[in-house]
């Protein structure tokens, strides 16, 4: 709809000016813009749905960032959406739980569309991180399953179901440097003390995602907390094998798919990396068509997966044709339930050992027999060692003194990192290497193509063929021999960088081959990357795709536009001109191989004149450009002395000024930052430091 900014009428989409006092009329999205809704600035344009339309706010006085959810306004009219809209807030608000993002208020804007404040948050949503990067490690899962487990059953305590888990709804952020997730979204919750709330609100079909609703949602009789269960167990199930669990096109076809089969063991999916038969049944048991057959609590959930995952940690027994002996894959694994009963007395040592599991559950996480808050420790043992480690460490008041060179410092820090315990910042180390985009400690990665985690092994791949490493080709075509999958399109993708015809064709055949739209625009995304002819492949994907966010969208016309595509460029161009400042620059990057000079001047005109934020994010694209005049602008920012700064935000700036033949003013800068007290923008620092030192050589 279209509003008037003069008197906030509204007005059909193709009624340009007011009938009232002539004005002309705004699209309802972007008329408030810069506007404020109570005492919350309107920055931009962060997400948008059928619901309505999310902006990036903020309080002037506090400096306060928040997320402005507005309903849209011709759904503002419907008294039921309306109530929905306002339980979303009131359920948040009853449940108050530390994995729920808070809502902080609600109101009216000036054309009355109803919205609520909530808590902005850094990060990504789990569908984005499935779009970009595929499948994902096993202990990500587990994060997710923890935090977004622990957050449902303390909804189920006081009587609320979500009713629409999926990976739009889980976001991925930093709490105290390490991961957290966030559920968002209550807006189709039902109180089960509330039958009421469960009239539909689209003339009798069921609210929900199709793909991750349970068997009871669409049949819309009573649902419990297994409904749920089921969804939180499709997200999962999704989020370690890049497939759907029942991957129909529509409620029709996902309900025949219940109805008619059961979802392909994980292991047999994930062939890169050991998936434990115990782990494979934790799913299939929650995944279950049947409610009576499904795990009836979170934490009975949470607790199989982590014997599961512990298994699969512990790797493949000796005798592995034993273990599948003796271990079922299917759901019949774990018993089946009734009602709301606990587990059979007669199911013997499956008892036994989800209740130790469970009790050690409960005495990391608290009392509250919901699950945890915060991804706890599951090994006693190791924790019992992290406390001796800091014991130790309290007792030793002199440290190692650091190198005062601030070359020899940045390498340390960067070689510590490649040889950290936790996969995690051994990765994060190789992420920053392969974004500074020189050859940085080759052979360290080289020798990463072989680590024991494949998360390691896929980074240090894509970080070798971004730095143009051409002597690690052999390396290279050994690892892509034995990769399969996700895993194989990485290394493909880096020995097509490295001009090497067997990634190509790897890619090529990658493509042809995939079993379903997850798999093809991975390997779409590595074929773009490369600039191959056969990323034209998008235009398919890119027509009415019902997994295509609009951040996906201008990704894929970058890669279309750089193959020539007309129509893509024309479409980036149009992008890159109008819109809020986020949407122009994202735009614009993705059009710089096709128009430098248009993406150029849009984004040399947003480190003038966009909000300073959005500064930073426009110099830190000109600069992986190669344009060496954004670095005063990204030295403005390092110091969070302009404008206040997150650690990712930081961190990107800094990369980004590794990237320039920088000067004296650039490398003390940098030198600076080395001992940052955030690991991760030290570690920034270090990286670019060293990409800078290489550049100068």
């Amino acid at each position: 709809m279209r509003v008037c900014p003069q008197c906030n009428r509204l007005y059909g989409p193709k009624q340009e000016r007011c009938t009232e006092d002539g004005a002309a009329t705004e699209d309802h999205v972007k008329v408030l813009l810069g506007k404020s809704l109570g005492p919350y600035q309107v920055d931009k344009v962060i997400g948008e749905g059928g619901m309505g339309v999310v902006y990036l706010g903020e309080h002037p006085t506090i400096a306060r960032k928040v997320a402005l959810k507005v309903l849209r306004p011709e759904l503002s009219l419907r008294d039921s959406l309306v109530e929905r809209f306002i339980r979303e807030a009131r359920a948040v608000n009853t449940i108050g739980h530390d994995n729920i993002v808070n809502i902080y208020d609600f109101g009216k804007t000036p054309f009355g569309s109803f919205y609520i404040v909530m808590e902005h948050l850094e990060g990504q949503d789990l569908r984005t991180l499935l779009e970009v990067e595929g499948p994902q490690p096993l202990n990500r899962a587990r994060t997710v399953l923890r935090c977004i487990g622990a957050a449902l059953a303390a909804a189920h305590a006081k009587g609320f179901i979500h009713r629409d888990v999926k990976p739009e709804n889980i976001m991925l952020t930093r709490l105290l440097g390490k991961e957290h997730a966030k559920l968002l979204d209550f807006g189709i919750v039902k109180l089960l003390t509330d039958q009421s709330a469960f009239e539909t609100l689209t003339g009798g079909a069921p609210l929900g995602t199709p793909q991750y609703m349970s068997p009871e949602q669409f049949e819309q009789g009573d649902i419990d907390n297994r409904a749920d269960i089921f969804s939180m167990a499709a997200v999962i199930y999704e989020l370690i094998t890049g497939e759907l669990a029942y991957p129909g096109k529509g409620p029709v076809e996902v309900r025949k798919m219940q109805k008619e089969r059961t979802p392909t063991a994980p292991s047999l999916l994930r062939e890169d990396i050991y998936i434990s038969r115990r782990l494979d049944a934790a799913l299939l048991w929650a995944l279950s068509p049947q409610p009576d057959n499904r795990c009836s609590r979170m934490v009975d959930l949470i607790t199989a997966f982590e014997e599961g995952y512990q298994e699969s940690q512990a790797g493949p027994p000796p005798d592995l044709q034993s273990f599948d002996d003796k271990t079922d894959i299917t759901a019949a694994h774990y018993p089946a339930r009734s009602g709301r009963s606990r587990l059979l007395l007669g199911v013997g040592l499956l008892v036994l050992a989800c209740a130790i599991g469970a009790a050690l559950f409960l005495l990391l996480t608290g009392s509250d027999g919901v699950g945890p808050a915060r991804p706890p420790s599951s090994d006693p043992r190791k924790a019992a060692a992290d406390m001796a480690h800091v014991a130790a460490a309290d007792a030793t008041p002199e440290q190692p003194a650091r190198p005062a060179d601030p070359a020899a410092l940045a390498r340390e820090l960067v070689s510590d990192a490649l040889k950290a315990t936790e996969a995690s910042r051994r990765v994060a180390a190789i992420k920053l290497i392969g974004a500074v985009g020189v050859p940085l400690m080759v052979p360290q990665l080289e020798a990463a193509l072989t680590d024991p985690d494949p998360g390691v092994r896929r980074a240090a791949a894509l970080a070798l063929g971004a730095a143009g490493a051409s002597e690690v080709i052999p390396a290279l075509r050994k690892a892509l021999a034995s990769s399969v999958g996700y895993a194989a399109v990485d290394v493909a993708q880096a020995l097509a960088q490295l001009g090497d015809r067997t990634g190509r064709q790897r890619l090529t055949r990658e493509l042809k081959q995939a079993r379903d739209d997850f798999r093809r625009k991975y390997a779409l995304h590595a074929l773009g990357r490369v600039k191959d002819p056969a990323a034209r492949g998008w235009w398919k994907l890119l027509r009415g795709q019902r997994l295509i966010n609009p951040t996906l969208r201008i990704t894929a016309l970058g890669y279309l536009a750089a193959a020539g595509e007309s129509r893509a460029r024309k479409e980036l161009e149009e992008a890159a001109r109008t819109g809020d400042w986020s949407a122009r620059i994202q735009a614009s990057a993705a059009l710089w191989p096709a128009n430098q000079a248009l993406a150029r001047k849009v984004l040399t005109e947003a480190t003038a004149s966009a909000p300073p934020k959005i500064q930073a994010k426009a110099a830190a694209e000109l600069a992986r450009f190669g344009v060496l005049d954004a670095g005063k602008t990204l030295l403005e920012f390092l110091d969070n002395s302009r404008v206040k700064l997150g650690p990712a935000q930081r961190s990107a700036c800094i990369v980004a000024l590794g990237r320039i033949p920088g000067d004296d003013a650039i490398k003390q800068a940098l030198a600076g930052v080395l001992t940052d007290p955030d690991d991760g923008v030290a570690l920034a620092a270090a990286v670019a430091h060293m990409g800078l030192m290489r550049r100068q050589e």
